[in-house]
């Protein structure tokens, strides 16, 4: 999933535990979850670049990680190591 910044309100009402219940009805044992968007919004809070406001200070990768673990599925992050347009606008040097 991806998330934009533009919108401050989408991820407020985002439930990591409903969430990651949904998933686990599907029987899967492994999930992908963004930790960092290619927009250049982390969804845990960080000093390095900028939290997704619409967070408003949760942990949802974090949280969202431990409640995988409880449900025994493994977890992948995706963290993009190339696109961020965030740290373009904010330092284009």
């Amino acid at each position: 999933m991806e998330i934009p910044g533009s919108d401050p309100v989408f991820l407020s009402n985002m439930d990591p535990k409903a969430f990651v219940d949904t998933i686990a009805t599907t029987g899967s044992s492994s999930m992908m979850l963004v930790a960092y968007a290619q927009i250049g919004l982390a969804l845990y809070p960080t000093q390095a670049g900028r939290m997704h406001q619409g967070l408003r200070g949760n942990d949802f990768f974090g949280q969202a990680v431990d409640l995988c673990h409880q449900q025994d599925m493994t977890v992948v992050a995706y963290y993009p190591l190339i696109l961020n347009n965030y740290a373009y606008i904010e330092h284009p040097d």
